[in-house]
């Protein structure tokens, strides 16, 4: 998730395909999140952009259960 720092949204949105293809279990889905809201708090990420990461996060954990 370091790429949406950087920002580089096309890269970011391949690698969250990667990870979600890989059939992460509902802690690594939490975590991610987790780290994203981290990232959001030490550096300026374009909330726009980093939204639709986060919802598909969302909506795999939601999944999950």
């Amino acid at each position: 998730m370091a790429l949406c720092a950087l920002p580089d949204w096309e890269r970011a949105e391949e690698q969250l395909r990667t990870f979600l293809s890989h059939a992460p279990s509902r802690h690594q889905i939490a975590e991610a999140l987790t780290d994203l809201a981290d990232l959001q708090q030490a550096v300026h990420v374009d909330p726009d952009s980093l939204q639709p990461i986060t919802a598909r996060l969302r909506d795999a954990l939601d999944d999950s259960a």
